[in-house]
């Protein structure tokens, strides 16, 4: 039920524009439901394409930062364990490096677990 509703918001997203935050956030959501799944490779694949999109918006933007903790926590599902502290690093330079003890970042975004 939540893959065909975060599906169809992807859909939605899409359809008023291609390149937007929230088509990003979009296909972050569809990511995490595939990733809760156990489905890595199309979570990965989402987080990338959301990365993309989020980049064409902005650079540094919040939907960048939520992509790269996703891949983060994509890979170390896979067991990459270099890849997922990289991507982690990545979106901690751009988050401002403060990280909660509750592992999630100042802005709510998820924080891959170390």
């Amino acid at each position: 039920m939540a893959l065909s509703h975060c599906q169809r918001g992807l859909d939605i997203a899409k359809a008023l524009s291609a390149r937007s935050a929230e088509t990003a956030n979009a296909m972050n959501e569809l990511g995490l439901v595939h990733l809760g799944l156990g489905d890595a490779d199309a979570a990965m694949a989402l987080f990338e394409g959301a990365l993309d999109v989020a980049r064409a918006v902005a650079p540094r933007n919040p939907q960048v930062v939520n992509a790269l903790n996703n891949l983060a926590a994509a890979h170390r599902s896979l067991g990459e364990t270099d890849l997922a502290e990289r991507e982690a690093g990545r979106a901690r330079e751009i988050e401002g490096g403060t990280v909660s003890p509750h592992g999630r970042a100042p802005s709510g975004f998820l924080v891959a677990a170390e």
